[in-house]
């Protein structure tokens, strides 16, 4: 289920919730709802909106940490085959072809991370795409230096490609990472019981009825942005890839 579906089932779930609270007012007899089953109903709801909102905010961070991670990550990428890419400029002539290979990888990588913001994931091979990334380690391991500088800098290029490697790798399985759907079915049974007791005891008037849709509102936003920040690569909250392609404007010159 995508974010804003998922958002808009709890946003119809809780409004639906507190509309037949409301409607339940009329049902049950008046000793039900008097100021000691009022005051009971507080205390057990209070209980579940503290639950929830320690959920939710547990889960935000979560979040918010995958996409800090994915951006650090890109980040990370661009600075390392950048770096790749001046230090085979430095080694010499013989490094010439191999730094054809980085600016052809970095090309890759970008029509990666675009396919993937534009969903275009079901012909992705993580196999394949680091295939290139080790075939460039292999070239660089197979250079043979004729001095002391050479040997130095490939000792640093041997470390940085599998640095490059290894971010690789981190890309590819942060793509897979989505929040449990057990999770949000609990989250949302939550607030469907909160909104439930708030229309129970609420007065059936226009303000009321705007308040709590607005409350809705921002629960379900919330559901929204912390589904949004686990995909880092597609949907509105998606990563800044411009490190990415200033990095490759670069590479070979």
């Amino acid at each position: 289920m995508s974010p804003i579906s998922a958002a808009a089932v709890v946003l119809a779930a809780t409004c639906a919730a507190a509309v037949i609270g409301l409607f339940a007012q009329r049902l049950l007899p008046d000793h039900h709802l008097g100021s000691e089953t009022r005051d009971t109903v507080r205390l057990a709801i209070g209980t579940i909106t503290a639950m929830t909102a320690l959920i939710l905010g547990l889960a935000t961070a979560s979040a918010k940490n995958t996409f800090d991670l994915a951006c650090r990550n890109v980040n990370d990428a661009a600075v390392d085959l950048i770096t790749i890419d001046r230090m085979l400029q430095r080694y010499g002539q013989e490094a010439a072809d191999i730094r054809a290979d980085v600016e052809d990888m970095m090309r890759r990588r970008l029509v990666w991370l675009v396919e993937m913001g534009e969903g275009k994931t079901e012909n992705y091979d993580p196999l394949a795409s680091a295939a290139w990334i080790e075939a460039v380690a292999d070239r660089i391991h197979g250079l043979e230096p004729h001095d002391v500088r050479q040997e130095g800098i490939k000792d640093q290029l041997a470390k940085l490609v599998e640095a490059a490697l290894r971010a690789r790798w981190a890309l590819a399985a942060e793509q897979h990472a989505r929040m449990p759907t057990l999770f949000l079915l609990t989250v949302g049974l939550w607030l469907v019981v909160t909104f439930f007791s708030y229309g129970l005891f609420a007065g059936r008037n226009a303000t009321v009825m705007l308040a709590l849709f607005l409350c809705a509102l921002s629960v379900s936003s919330a559901i929204f942005l912390i589904l949004e920040m686990e995909q880092p690569f597609s949907g509105v909250v998606r990563i800044n890839t411009e490190g990415l392609r200033r990095a490759e404007q670069s590479l070979g010159n």
